[in-house]
């Protein structure tokens, strides 16, 4: 049989090494705290959806308060409300994206195209890591109804996992 090092088990007299406790972990040396942002896409309250999804981005906090710095910045030198990409593209769901359209007036698609690929370049450029996860919502709404069903109530809290 192969040695093992002692920090590996904990020695018990007169047995073999395969069924001895592991010893007990050591100290960390590091811990990280990771911050994510994320938003869903496909309401699963709208049956014309079949999917849902849940996607966004994970860094570090110092990450993040530096990004933030740079996307703050940005939205205050095009002097936007929060970004949100359904009122960028369709202004006339949110009053505060229509007054935008109406103060740019006929550049609004050129102004509005070069706005968000500025904070597409901010995104790209950054060191946030790009997470995500996309749920069959057509499949469980399909499910016969159950104690799991009931309890998720919807599938976006699936992607959770």
């Amino acid at each position: 049989m192969g040695q093992v090092p002692h920090r590996a088990r904990i020695p018990l007299e007169g047995c073999d090494w395969r069924y001895s406790l592991p010893s007990p972990a050591e100290p960390e040396e590091f811990v990280a705290a990771f911050y994510v942002y994320v938003d869903d896409s496909g309401k699963y309250e709208n049956i014309t959806n079949k999917y849902t999804a849940l996607c966004g981005y994970l860094a570090g906090a110092e990450e993040w308060q530096r990004f933030a710095k740079e996307w703050t910045y940005c939205r205050m030198r095009w002097q936007v409300p929060p970004i949100h990409m359904s009122p960028i593209m369709f202004p006339d769901r949110r009053p505060e994206w229509q007054d935008v359209r109406n103060k740019w007036g006929p550049q609004w698609e050129e102004r509005r195209d070069a706005m968000v690929g500025e904070f597409s370049r901010i995104i790209r450029n950054s060191h946030l890591v790009c997470v995500g996860a996309v749920v069959d919502a057509e499949h469980f709404r399909s499910l016969q109804e159950s104690d799991f069903k009931r309890e998720s109530k919807d599938p976006l809290y699936l992607a959770f996992h």
